[in-house]
């Protein structure tokens, strides 16, 4: 089961096909804090938790700081899944604890392939750092994607 937070509508129903292409169980919310109630009210518990950073209200670095402070969430897989490809985002989520940094690719197939990488994906050992926390795929980034100086926050 995967958990989705996005408050792009579009964004929401390509995961949908694409959940549904691969066989995948998906429950989707338009805002944080909705994946946060559901969490909290159980089951189903995700295996999976893609979330965006850029929505309104609570954003997805305020919701992955509620996740991980939370003892029962705290070893779920969270994947940074945005069009946010700044630096600093994307230090301040692996930071906050983010296991990954999906960028969405505007290509679907790309998006697809992507998607089916971090699902099939064994996350239970995974300890992200920097050279392996952001998705090298994407057609977003220059390829390989490195934090440009070795500060950490």
């Amino acid at each position: 089961m995967i958990f989705y937070a996005d408050d792009d509508y579009e964004d929401l129903e390509i995961f949908r096909e694409i959940a549904d292409e691969l066989n995948v169980e998906l429950v989707t919310f338009n805002d944080g804090l909705s994946l946060i109630e559901r969490l909290k009210n159980p089951p189903p518990t995700p295996s999976l938790i893609f979330l965006d950073i850029n929505m309104p209200g609570h954003n997805g670095l305020q919701i992955l700081e509620m996740i991980r402070s939370n003892d029962h969430w705290k070893d779920v897989p969270v994947i940074r899944f945005t069009t946010s490809v700044g630096e600093d985002v994307i230090r301040r989520s692996l930071f906050l604890g983010a296991t990954y940094y999906l960028p969405k690719n505007p290509d679907y197939q790309g998006v697809k392939q992507s998607v089916k990488f971090v699902i099939g994906h064994e996350w239970k050992d995974f300890l992200p750092e920097e050279k392996t926390f952001v998705h090298q795929k994407s057609s977003m980034f220059d390829l390989p994607y490195e934090f440009k100086n070795d500060q950490t926050h």
